[in-house]
């Protein structure tokens, strides 16, 4: 999920060859994750399956110029990159991560988190946009929605038993609304692009 968004960013990370391995695992520190607050910057793989468009394929566009229609991603992907988490009591956000660690807040999903089973629900309304034509004479109002459920779990270190680590795994979805003519036509079809993030805690967020 927001896989659209965060292509357009230039990441700079270290990614692990296998991003849920022991040696990947951040040390645990008095600014590190706990038991109790998930905060932080996330190494993740993304794993996206393409997009999914019902009762109707999208009918192709008429105009060379991408930037007249939503961008969707045709087929399974898989793509590394940072995220930044950012929890203050039971209130959680998530965005994108630059080569800063600096969250990217236009695209960031709110929601909240269970602070005992530490199962967090979040989403994000985007603006709407009115494309340019299409075949068959369409022309649509696009509305777009984020949502995820995202599951941490803490890593605990013996005989300590303290938390040293922290891994999360987060399946999400972007849903595309395409009305016809204007904001208030029928759906003509919705378009659904999901996948599943993996990821471990890297650093404290700036």
């Amino acid at each position: 999920m927001l896989r659209r968004k965060w292509l357009a960013y230039a990441f700079s990370i270290e990614v692990c060859a296998t991003v849920m391995a022991v040696g990947c695992r951040a040390t645990a520190s008095l600014t590190g994750p706990s038991a109790s607050n998930v905060s932080g910057i996330y190494s993740v793989l993304d794993e996206g399956f393409g997009s999914v468009c019902e009762p109707a394929a999208l009918p192709a566009p008429l105009s060379a110029d991408t930037s007249q229609y939503v961008q969707l991603v045709p087929d399974a992907v898989v793509s590394a990159h940072t995220i930044v988490f950012r929890q203050s009591g039971s209130q959680l956000t998530m965005a994108a991560s630059g080569a800063s660690g600096q969250a990217s807040t236009g695209d960031a999903l709110a929601g909240v988190i269970n602070t005992q089973t530490r199962v967090a629900t979040l989403s994000r309304q985007d603006s709407s946009t009115m494309e340019g034509p299409r075949e068959g004479g369409h022309e649509f109002y696009v509305t777009h929605a984020s949502d995820a459920t995202t599951i941490f779990t803490p890593e605990i270190g013996t005989p300590s038993g303290h938390v040293v680590g922290m891994s999360e795994t987060m399946v999400g979805q972007d849903t595309f609304a395409f009305h016809e003519g204007g904001k208030s036509g029928a759906v003509y079809t919705t378009c659904v692009v999901s996948d599943t993030l993996t990821g471990v805690w890297a650093s404290i967020a700036p």
